[in-house]
């Protein structure tokens, strides 16, 4: 009984977020076009959205970015309006930063050689203090390292092949409260109505921190193909990769006086007591899997300035269809595995994206993005709440010899997302959340003959 109490404690909201994909911001350039370069590459960056096309580019290309994600999102309970309000709960305020670089050279006419450094899965939120929702997410970030070396190779003047082996770190951390007195209250019945008495306060909550990471492998594979002289065409399929994620379960744990919960000192097992045993330090383990992708592009030149492409991509995050936790020791039992279902679907990306060239320096980008949420509404929770996004991009890259700097910025439009948590054990969170978000981007690039 106490370990089903303690369970229904810590299961919910300890996902490591929602739709956690960061695929625009692997490079300046490419973020310009809303991310559809997989026919047509921008620069070195082909090495992630299609090894094939880096046959594309001759010489030896290097290219470095780095990204500003701030994302402003705001919880509505249902009990109000549909306007937020300045004292609506809000996460993600502070800047993201997410970096990633690459190296291609090519080797004669046949082959080319190359190594992406990228960090494409990712997530970081952090609600406000002492919300009502502190029982399902107060802090989840999200890390995920790819190490590819990359080989292309060309089967002829309009078919190349690309492939690479992923090496990938991934870390995470969640940390949340837990509504101690009602675990309190199932470890001591005959307290319990005193103990329930201080449940759904903030001073009486055990805050609890898991981290754990993992490394893995996988791979990417790629196909171009060039139609002409003004058609090409890109497919590039990466694997799952999944991650048995080991670390530790954490809490800090309130000093608590009898007194707190209205019943005489030496009447029974103190809370002080409950708290250190039901919950102590322990090692923990988690899989997560981080999902297989296809994307598809092609790319037309109307003219030797103008540049059209259009991509569709697969995101295959039924992979994450349940998160269970097994815990060392958990409410005075070892071993303890808790589960929930995510159900998560596999979802869809349409990217349009231009380029123009306006001199020999200057080149003017911009597009446009539909990314379809994975999230079902009965399982969306605060840990990340994901949601349908319109994309916009724009972009300018300048060249300078061999040197080019290119400058991005995407403004993401969620739609309202709702979610109906309830439990009661965490309390119930009905509502949604509305939001945006802004990317900045910033690239160097150079090549050498």
């Amino acid at each position: 009984m106490i370990v089903a109490a303690t369970l229904m404690t810590l299961v919910t909201g300890a996902a490591q977020g929602a739709g956690f994909q960061a695929y625009f911001e692997q490079g300046a350039a490419t973020m310009g076009r809303a991310a559809a370069t997989v026919a047509h590459p921008c620069g070195a960056d082909a090495l992630f959205f299609n090894p094939a096309a880096a046959m594309q580019l001759d010489g030896t290309h290097c290219a470095a970015t780095i990204n500003g994600l701030v994302q402003m999102t705001q919880y509505i309970p249902h009990a109000q309006d549909t306007e937020p309000r300045a004292t609506d709960p809000r996460l993600g305020r502070e800047p993201t930063t997410i970096p990633a670089a690459y190296l291609a050279h090519r080797m004669g006419r046949r082959w080319s050689l190359g190594l992406a450094l990228n960090t494409p899965y990712g997530a970081a939120t952090e609600w406000d203090s002492g919300w009502a929702g502190r029982y399902y997410a107060d802090y989840t970030n999200l890390r995920s390292l790819y190490a590819a070396p990359t080989l292309a190779w060309a089967l002829g003047d309009r078919v190349s092949l690309g492939a690479a082996l992923l090496a990938v770190w991934g870390d995470a951390r969640i940390e949340r409260a837990i509504n101690a007195p009602l675990v309190f209250a199932s470890a001591a019945p005959d307290l319990a109505t005193a103990y329930m008495s201080g449940a759904f306060s903030a001073p009486n909550d055990v805050q609890m921190q898991l981290s754990g990471d993992d490394w893995s492998w996988g791979g990417r594979l790629g196909c171009h193909l060039r139609l002409g002289q003004r058609w090409q065409a890109g497919l590039c399929y990466q694997s799952a990769v999944r991650l048995d994620l080991r670390g530790r379960a954490t809490y800090d744990r309130p000093s608590y006086a009898d007194a707190d919960f209205a019943h005489e000192p030496g009447t029974g097992a103190t809370a002080t007591q409950l708290a250190a045993a039901l919950f102590p330090d322990t090692d923990i383990e988690t899989a997560l899997t981080l999902p297989p992708t296809v994307a598809a592009g092609l790319a037309y030149e109307p003219s030797p300035r103008l540049l059209l492409e259009t991509n569709l991509m697969w995101t295959g995050w039924s992979h994450y269809d349940s998160l269970s936790v097994t815990y060392g020791s958990l409410a005075g039992e070892q071993n303890v595995r808790s589960g929930t279902p995510k159900l998560w679907e596999d979802s869809f990306t349409l990217r349009i994206g231009a380029a123009y060239t306006l001199s020999e320096r200057l080149t003017y980008r911009a597009g446009y993005a539909f990314d379809q949420s994975p999230i079902p509404d009965a399982t969306r929770d605060p840990s990340l709440p994901g949601s349908d996004r319109h994309d916009l991009t724009t972009g300018i890259g300048y060249r300078l010899g061999d040197w080019q700097l290119d400058l991005a910025y995407l403004y993401a439009m969620l739609a309202d997302s709702p979610s109906e948590q309830r439990s009661a054990m965490s309390g119930d969170l009905v509502g949604g959340y509305q939001g945006s978000a802004h990317v900045f981007a910033a690239g160097v690039a150079r090549s050498f003959d």
